[in-house]
């Protein structure tokens, strides 16, 4: 049987549709995607340039570390060059994926400073952007996703009658 959905969204945030078949549907108040939304968002400095084995050490961990948390939902953006010269803001993300990043530079005892480089926002169409912490949803189909304050939906089959949920 397949099934047909309507969705209703209330002051959607972000979304990456991809029409046509899902095999997977999921409606979550708890995605990496959300983070943004809900904490702030911190920068990583590491000041000093690291070797190479240092390097290819804290990649590894720190890639492995964020596909364990996030996966594919949200990219890995850590430049090598950077991290060999050192003295720039090394990665920005949500606070619960730099925490993770933190305990892998102190385990390999490697000097760095954090600091808050922007507080969750989120957009009000009446209000315009607002710098507060607010619970959105996230409705994901596979790889595709809509973020919304509120996301109702009714499900229905034209060939077996209709079913709201």
């Amino acid at each position: 049987m397949t099934e047909y959905w309507r969705l209703d969204l209330e002051q959607v945030q972000a979304n990456s549709i991809s029409l046509g078949y899902s095999r997977k549907i999921h409606l979550s108040q708890e995605h990496c995607l959300l983070w943004r939304y809900q904490q702030p968002i911190k920068s990583v400095v590491i000041p000093n340039p690291l070797e190479e084995a240092e390097v290819n050490g804290l990649l590894g961990r720190w890639y492995c570390i964020h596909q364990e948390r996030v996966g594919t939902w949200m990219p890995f953006n850590i430049s090598r060059y950077e991290l060999l010269r050192g003295g720039d803001v090394i990665t920005q993300a949500s606070e619960t994926l730099i925490l993770d990043y933190q305990t892998i530079l102190d385990e390999m005892e490697i000097g760095y400073s954090t600091y808050v480089s922007a507080l969750p926002q989120w957009y009000d169409s009446h209000r315009g952007w607002v710098e507060e912490k607010k619970d959105f949803q996230i409705l994901t189909f596979d790889c595709s996703y809509v973020i919304a304050a509120d996301i109702s939906a009714k499900c229905f089959s034209t060939r077996y009658g209709s079913v709201e949920n």
